[in-house]
């Protein structure tokens, strides 16, 4: 019965990652971030680690189950924007990973989380955007930026940058391909309109997800009011968005 609950590498034991990025002020945000996860991921056999870019590599030293590794604190879009150069760069974080799953640091699990997360490719959508044509959804449409996206009905998902994930390889391959793609536009002095929410969004329309995530994993209490017990897996935090930004800690 167990063997048909759960595929053979479950059975066997998982090693899952969430790699969160926490410099300045959001390192503060990351470690709870890191407890609610703890608590709150609850896959059989799986091992759970952490991967933390940071400018402050010995705030979470003490943590057994936590690697951190340095990056810039980086005036705002550059710090998100420039995420996939950094999966990439330290992509060795990753070894031994069978999935491997980014996270806003702003975001908390409050519910608990099992294998509805395990896929190839991880999307979740956007909680402000449901049920939204595909004309109203905020693609890049520069057709010089190479998150480039046509106006078309095809489009009818839009994805939260927040979280997203998947087995490693394809978590780093996705990383690759965006890392170079967000480098070519910087080159020529361009940043999609979301940033890297725009790179990936054209790059899971390119691959689309096997997995999809709702609601229940972007709940934003000012537009849906509290989480809904049993149901609410994640929720995102409301926070100063300018006072996390400034540039002294």
């Amino acid at each position: 019965m167990w063997g048909l609950l759960f595929p053979r590498s479950e059975r066997l034991g998982m090693k899952i990652g969430f790699v969160l990025i926490g410099t300045n002020k959001y390192i503060e945000l990351v470690e709870n971030c890191i407890a609610s996860l703890r608590k709150h991921v609850k896959i059989p056999g799986a091992q759970l680690e952490f991967v933390v870019l940071t400018d402050r590599v010995y705030y979470l030293a003490d943590a057994p189950d936590t690697s951190s590794y340095y990056v810039d604190h980086l005036p705002w879009p550059l710090i998100t924007l420039l995420r996939y150069y950094n999966f990439s760069k330290y992509s060795y974080a990753f070894d031994g990973f069978d999935y491997v799953y980014y996270i806003d640091a702003d975001m908390l699990a409050v519910g608990d989380i099992g294998i509805e997360i395990i896929g190839n490719r991880v999307a979740c959508q956007h909680p402000g955007l449901w049920g939204r044509k595909a004309s109203q959804m905020p693609f890049e449409r520069n057709p010089r930026s190479t998150a480039f996206m046509v106006t078309g009905e095809e489009y009818t998902k839009y994805f939260f940058g927040a979280l997203q994930g998947g087995s490693r390889e394809e978590f780093l391959k996705m990383s690759k391909i965006l890392s170079e793609r967000i480098t070519a536009d910087l080159k020529e002095n361009r940043i999609a309109i979301w940033h890297d929410e725009s790179q990936m969004n054209r790059y899971f329309h390119e691959n689309p997800p096997d997995k999809i995530l709702g609601l229940d994993f972007a709940h934003v209490c000012k537009w849906f009011g509290d989480p809904i017990a049993g149901q609410t897996k994640i929720v995102a935090l409301d926070k100063d968005h300018n006072e996390f930004r400034k540039e002294m800690y």
